[in-house]
């Protein structure tokens, strides 16, 4: 990446690096459509605050979550995604 532009597929490769993960994908599903914040995630999957927030970063980056005044929610992008995603389902 230089100068501010993105190379073919760099966005698609991190997707697919950040979808790959059991625990992303568990981070997907429990914010669903809701807003959801840091230590309700914390809880719910048993992560330490530091790798929770490792994997949100990844989200981050790859375009899936974004941040709204302290909570996580999922990107339109990551919304169209799952919703033609094959053979997974999740909470909406």
């Amino acid at each position: 990446m230089e100068g501010g532009k993105t190379e073919p597929g760099y966005l698609h490769r991190q997707e697919e690096a950040a979808l790959e993960d059991e625990v992303r994908r568990g981070i997907l599903n429990l914010i669903g459509l809701d807003l959801v914040g840091i230590a309700e995630l914390k809880e719910e999957l048993d992560l330490k605050e530091q790798d929770l927030e490792n994997h949100l970063l990844m989200l981050e980056k790859a375009l899936l979550v974004e941040q709204q005044e302290g909570e996580y929610r999922l990107t339109p992008r990551c919304i169209a995604y799952l919703d033609v995603c094959q053979g997974y389902e999740w909470r909406r």
